[in-house]
C-alpha cells in the first residue's frame, strides 16, 4: 500500500509548525495475512523510517493497527520511541482504506512507552491505495 497521514497538529514538539492540515508521513506498508505490518517511511534512514506493528480486524472491514518504531540522534543513539495506533476502514473491492491515526512520541526507553503523557502526540487521517501488478 502507499499511504499517507495527514493531520491538523502541531508538530514537532516545539515548533516550528508546518501550516494546517499538512502531510505528517507517507510511506510504503505491508500487512500480513498473521496479522504484521511492516512500514517504510519515505524519511531519511538515518533517523529512524522503519517501524513494526500488529493488526487486527475488529468489525466488518476495520482493522486497528497498533505498531512501533525508533528515531535516532546524529551519532547513532535512540532519541526516542514513537508509537502509531490506527482504525482505518477498508473498501470492499479491498484496494483502498482510510481512516484515523494516533501518534504519539515516547522517550527513549521502552519502560516509558504507554506510561503518564507522551512528548508529543499527533492525531490525524490515513488514506492508502494498494500497489498492484500492472
Amino acid at each position: 500500500m502507499i499511504y499517507t497521514g495527514t493531520s491538523d497538529d502541531n508538530f514537532p514538539p516545539g515548533g516550528p509548525y508546518p501550516p494546517t492540515p499538512f502531510q505528517f508521513v507517507k510511506s510504503f506498508k505491508t500487512w500480513h495475512a498473521d496479522g504484521t505490518e511492516f512500514e517504510n517511511g519515505f524519511l531519511p534512514p538515518s533517523g529512524g523510517n522503519i517501524c513494526f506493528g500488529v493488526w487486527k480486524e475488529v468489525d466488518d472491514c476495520t482493522v486497528k493497527l497498533h505498531h512501533i518504531g525508533l528515531m535516532f540522534n546524529p551519532d547513532g543513539s535512540i532519541s526516542s520511541i514513537f508509537t502509531v495506533d490506527e482504525t482505518d476502514k477498508v473498501a470492499s473491492d479491498g484496494k483502498t482504506y482510510k481512516g484515523f491515526f494516533d501518534f504519539k512520541l515516547w522517550p527513549p526507553s521502552y519502560d516509558s512507552v504507554g506510561k503518564g503523557l507522551p512528548i508529543s502526540e499527533v492525531k490525524g487521517t490515513t488514506a492508502a491505495t494498494r500497489i498492484s501488478v500492472g
